[in-house]
């Protein structure tokens, strides 16, 4: 909404905001009626795996490489706590090649490991494999994919609070929602993720369904 500057040039302008969040922003910054319809997934591509399925000891990140989603941010604090972190993102629609190469760098091929973008069947599989999905994003969500589609394959999801996360997210039921890189490093030192149950994911999943 911000780059917009005003509402659309109508006598009754309406607009539709992803998130109750985007949808307050939009009347904010553009002063003007919204209502909110989420965004949705397809819970039948969507889904965990097989009953038994053993999963990694590592954390995982799935999004494009770019400042917004703080993929970089999450590396250097990984390496920091010698946690184990692997990065899948789109390299093309990223902004600031400056940016990828910075991501690039910080990737040890140990504890912190980097990887272009897949597709979305692979991705499907990256969710049911992982620990738990790390997204620390740095700006306003407006509503957030990545962790409904990881919460519907039964994948807890470490996410900050700003933005649409934590309206989809509940707060140490499908993971934990951070107000800063201290409380993220709180959760990430204790472990805590453990204790989320992949049934209750796939339950707050399923409410947002296409």
């Amino acid at each position: 909404p911000v780059i917009w500057g005003s509402a659309p040039p109508v006598p009754h302008p309406c607009l539709v905001g992803i998130s109750n969040d985007h949808a307050r922003r939009l009347t904010l910054y553009l002063n003007c009626h919204a209502e909110v319809a989420f965004n949705g997934i397809d819970t039948s591509f969507y889904s965990p795996p097989p009953e038994g399925s053993t999963r990694s000891a590592k954390y995982l990140f799935v999004g494009r490489y770019t400042p917004e989603k703080n993929p970089l941010g999450m590396m250097v604090l990984c390496k920091r706590l010698k946690i184990p972190l692997d990065c899948y993102g789109d390299t093309e629609i990223i902004g600031s090649q400056e940016y990828l190469e910075r991501c690039r760098h910080e990737a040890d091929g140990i504890l912190v490991r980097w990887y272009p973008g897949v597709t979305r069947e692979k991705t499907v599989e990256l969710y049911r494999s992982y620990k738990a999905l790390l997204h620390l994003h740095s700006w306003r969500e407006p509503l957030g994919l990545v962790p409904l589609e990881a919460m519907s394959c039964g994948l807890p999801v470490v996410t900050s609070r700003r933005g649409g996360p934590a309206e989809t997210v509940i707060d140490g039921v499908t993971g934990y929602l951070c107000d800063d890189d201290q409380a993220a490093e709180k959760v990430l030192r204790s472990g805590c993720v453990k204790d989320i149950k992949p049934e209750a994911c796939v339950a707050r999943a399923q409410e947002f369904t296409v």
